[in-house]
């Protein structure tokens, strides 16, 4: 089958120590969730997990996989206290559109606090962002992540697109 454009998302490492406590559910758990959606929603596209454990591994994952782009799907923690959505985006090889498009519609569909956009300085040769959905220690941005994967898969794939 011939693709439209290879997409790789990290989801992070399963052996991730982020949890939320009252739901019982890891950022990685919530991202699987997630991208069997974007799988779905992406269907004209490769899609390639990820999992990465740093960012030095994801330097090498990328260079292996030679993506079209790629994203980084995560979540903050802090103390249960903060909430909200941030983005982190590559300023080189046209992260800076994808994130900001990322942003964007995530933003709109969560309706979190809007934590804003931070510029990164790496290596990636592609098109690059990531983006923290929530809080994943915050009850509130968990049930709203959770309660809209559909949307949310759809508005990631818009913005990928």
């Amino acid at each position: 089958r011939d693709y439209l454009m290879k997409i790789a998302i990290d989801i992070g490492s399963s052996k991730s120590p982020l949890v939320n406590k009252t739901f019982g559910i890891t950022d990685y758990e919530l991202n699987t969730k997630l991208v069997d959606l974007l799988k779905v929603d992406l269907d004209e596209c490769e899609v390639v997990v990820l999992s990465s454990t740093s960012e030095q591994h994801l330097t090498d994952l990328i260079r292996e996989t030679k993506p079209s782009k790629c994203i980084s799907i995560g979540y903050a923690s802090y103390n249960g206290q903060i909430s909200g959505t941030e983005t982190f985006l590559s300023t080189t090889a046209g992260g800076s559109k994808l994130g900001t498009q990322l942003h964007e519609n995530i933003v709109d569909i969560l309706g979190l606090r809007d934590r804003g956009i931070t510029k990164l300085e790496n290596q990636y040769k592609v098109p690059y962002a990531k983006v923290n959905l929530g809080f994943i220690d915050h009850d509130v941005d968990v049930m709203i992540i959770e309660s809209n994967l559909s949307q949310l898969s759809k508005a990631i794939a818009e913005a990928i697109l």
